[in-house]
């Protein structure tokens, strides 16, 4: 391998690696503070029962098992902002209003809240 080729190689590695740190940090997701924290829920529960009804979510629908699609259905803004935990608590009721809930392990929740369940059952594994 030439001296040029390896020293590329080596920056593009560091640079990913750095990229991943930054975007994972130690306890998750950058995302996962603002996106996976179903506020009104976690009143009621603690973090293991919010991650299995997360678990719960997933099984039943599939196609919105992986991190990336959550985010985007979450952060419902084009350029990926995260909302505030208002915008997320107004999104759950109109939830409520338009019948948008599911019933998962007995409890009725609304599709952003079993949403964030899911991101936080992700983020956390």
């Amino acid at each position: 391998m030439k001296r040029r080729n390896f020293i590329l190689l080596a920056g593009a590695g560091a640079a990913t690696l750095g990229v991943g740190y930054c975007y994972w940090g130690s306890e998750g997701p950058a995302y996962a503070e603002q996106l996976a924290r179903p506020t009104a829920l976690a009143r009621l529960w603690d973090r293991a029962t919010l991650r299995e009804l997360g678990v719960a979510y997933r099984r039943r629908v599939p196609g919105e098992n992986t991190e990336a699609a959550l985010v985007r259905l979450l952060a419902g803004d084009p350029d990926g902002t995260p909302p505030d935990a208002a915008a997320l608590q107004a999104t759950v009721e109109r939830d409520f209003a338009a019948g948008r809930t599911l019933l998962l392990q007995g409890w009725v929740l609304s599709v952003t809240e079993a949403r964030q369940c899911a991101l936080l059952s992700l983020a956390y594994e």
